[in-house]
């Protein structure tokens, strides 16, 4: 007795359609392939707008249209290293315990808008130091007796040493508040090498 080759109605219309679709696209190929063609025989009613030699010796060429126009110069910016930064934002966020307490926990939206400006001087080559003042003020959707502000002074400094490894050295002080906090922090990073 003869075994006959058993394939789904699901696995067989997949393998139809994908034939349709293959033949298709050959035949959108080809009407393709005929308009471009048509389109490079075909004359065209305008003159070539760019010459065949549009640059030479690193300059455009004139154009018969340029005095019209007027004289015009291309202009490039030239990056340079920018030590000032202004930055504000409006973050939002979700907190499932306002109070941080260990029963009774209440959640809330809270706005933190923020404004800081960095002044980030470069010292020499691979030191660069920074100070950062920071306002943020956290505003509570429900339950406003929580609203508070911050202020955060920080000073730091970055050193870049040639195999990739930047050593950081910052202190920071919250001003608003009680009571009045100060953080060390010292941390090391590499970066990835270009």
């Amino acid at each position: 007795m003869k075994r006959r080759a058993y394939v789904p109605r699901a696995g067989f219309f997949a393998i139809l359609c994908a034939l349709c679709f293959i033949l298709a696209n050959e035949g959108l190929a080809q009407t393709a392939n005929q308009a471009q063609l048509t389109r490079e025989q075909a004359p065209s009613p305008f003159p070539p707008t760019v010459p065949p030699s549009a640059v030479e010796g690193g300059h455009v060429v004139a154009a018969p249209g340029d005095a019209d126009l007027g004289e015009q110069q291309i202009l490039k910016r030239v990056e340079g290293y920018q030590p000032f930064t202004i930055s504000v934002g409006m973050p939002f966020y979700w907190t499932s315990n306002v109070a941080l307490t260990s029963s009774g926990e209440e959640s809330d939206f809270v706005l933190a808008p923020a404004a800081a400006a960095f002044y980030e001087p470069r010292i020499t080559s691979t030191l660069y130091g920074l100070i950062d003042v920071r306002e943020q003020l956290f505003y509570y959707d429900r339950f406003d007796s929580f609203d508070f502000g911050a202020l955060i002074l920080k000073s730091a400094s970055d050193i870049s040493c040639r195999n990739g490894i930047i050593c950081s050295c910052a202190l920071s002080t919250i001003t608003t508040g009680s009571p009045r906090r100060t953080a060390l922090k010292v941390s090391f990073k590499t970066m990835p090498s270009s």
